[in-house]
């Protein structure tokens, strides 16, 4: 029940962005429009009304894992990905589409990671759940370019890291939906295609020529790869010997008011509670 709430969030947002401009062809800015105030409204009270044995994303039944819960989880925030991507400007520290954006992209990156901790086998998650984790990628794609622009090599590092991490994940998944190599083989074509004319920092998928010009792109196997950085906001995340994807911190739903995004100053605590609220000062 709780997924097809889901769906419909996400068909309603979709729907508005398709007619929103022929609707209304003169305004400057749609944020502006009570129908987007309305929409905004509508996510957060979808999340917020969750009975409370779902608000974890993780519920054990007696089959397992309960995929629909965890997908409504995933699928919320991709409403609000989907609502505001197109009117972020990531280059404002303002802009308060730019916060919800890439907050919502960590929302998912860590219900990615909350999944991964576990034993369940995640090749029998549904195809959603590779839409959102790839929905999510293309948004840290934006903020990595944005950082090595800035010259901010760590930061970069640290973002590329994420990205490489939400990669093996649907690697890990192409193993029975195709579709997830998919979504991989788009997420490496828009690094090359937006990053391409930059000089990448490393990451775990391209650590760079050896001196005997040897392939070091490939993760050996038994190997303890540790995808964590000093930045103060990227999740620890960890690769064991069995190829699991795994993060020091599963608890951690939503994003951390101590985390530093876009390099702006620190998140509200209530930064994604604050959907609907009038746009003031949003670019």
């Amino acid at each position: 029940m709780v997924e097809s709430l889901a769906a419909v969030l996400i068909s309603k947002t979709k729907s508005f962005n398709l007619r929103i401009r022929h609707k209304h062809p003169n305004v400057t800015d749609v944020r502006e429009l009570p129908e987007f105030y309305e929409l905004e409204q509508l996510i957060v009270s979808f999340r917020k009304s969750f009975p409370q044995k779902y608000n974890s994303p993780i519920v054990q039944t007696p089959r397992g894992l309960d995929i629909h819960v965890y997908a409504a989880h995933l699928i919320s925030q991709l409403a609000v990905i989907l609502l505001h991507d197109k009117h972020a400007n990531l280059y404002s520290p303002n802009c308060q589409s730019a916060w919800r954006l890439v907050a919502a992209a960590r929302a998912i990156l860590d219900l990615m990671y909350i999944v991964c901790s576990t034993s369940y086998d995640i090749t029998r998650l549904p195809l959603v759940c590779v839409q959102c984790w790839g929905r999510s990628a293309f948004v840290l794609i934006r903020l990595y370019k944005l950082e090595i622009s800035r010259g901010r090599q760590e930061e970069a590092l640290a973002i590329d890291l994420e990205i490489q991490s939400i990669r093996f994940t649907l690697n890990q998944m192409g193993t029975r939906l195709p579709m997830a190599l998919k979504h991989n083989k788009a997420i490496d074509f828009e690094l090359e295609t937006e990053c391409g004319q930059i000089v990448r920092v490393y990451s775990i998928s391209q650590q760079g020529p050896s001196p005997e010009g040897e392939d070091t792109s490939q993760i050996s196997v038994g190997s303890y790869l540790r995808l964590g950085s000093r930045s103060k906001w990227a999740p620890e995340v960890t690769i064991d010997s069995a190829g699991q994807l795994q993060s020091a911190s599963v608890s951690r739903l939503g994003v951390n008011t101590n985390d530093s995004l876009l390099s702006f100053a620190s998140l509200s605590p209530s930064v994604l509670d604050t959907f609907g609220h009038s746009f003031t000062s949003s670019l």
